[in-house]
């Protein structure tokens, strides 16, 4: 008897257990909807987007992103792969060899972007996408600062 308890306690603690990661999954994904769609007002209003311009640029922008994330996840399992102590001076070489040229796609990925903007873009607006890419990244390292609290980097 005390087996199918337990067996019963531990099923509902597993299904629990799966509904709340769903529950969390459900969440970020919110999250990044709503992040997406602040992002998007952002750009459209301080490169100052006119409907069509909006269009292609969004479209064109999106898949930049969607590669250069990719390439910088790709990136960071290099530098972890090259974190490891057991590796010889040749593995290592190769590593960074291997980063370096992970760098160079993300610069020629970001001059490909740059070059079709011009068909989008005026040369002040291209400016200006710049600039509200730094800002952008800006508010939100903001937004993600925690307030310091007590004892932990606050001043009394």
């Amino acid at each position: 008897m005390i087996k199918y308890v337990l067996a019963a306690f531990l099923f509902t603690i597993g299904l629990a257990e799966v509904y709340a990661q769903d529950d969390l999954q459900s969440i970020s994904e919110q999250i990044k909807a709503q992040m997406d769609i602040e992002k998007n007002l952002f750009f459209t209003q301080r490169i100052g987007l006119t409907q069509d311009q909006a269009a292609d640029f969004w479209s064109l922008y999106n898949s930049y992103q969607k590669e250069e994330t990719e390439l910088r996840q790709k990136g960071e399992e290099l530098i972890e792969k090259g974190s490891v102590d057991n590796l010889s001076d040749m593995q290592y070489q190769q590593i960074l060899k291997n980063i370096m040229a992970n760098d160079k796609k993300i610069c020629e990925l970001k001059e490909n972007f740059l070059r079709k903007l011009d068909k989008i873009l005026t040369p002040k607006q291209k400016i200006l996408f710049c600039k509200a890419t730094r800002d952008y990244r800006s508010l939100l390292l903001q937004k993600l600062r925690l307030p310091p609290r007590y004892g932990h980097g606050a001043t009394k």
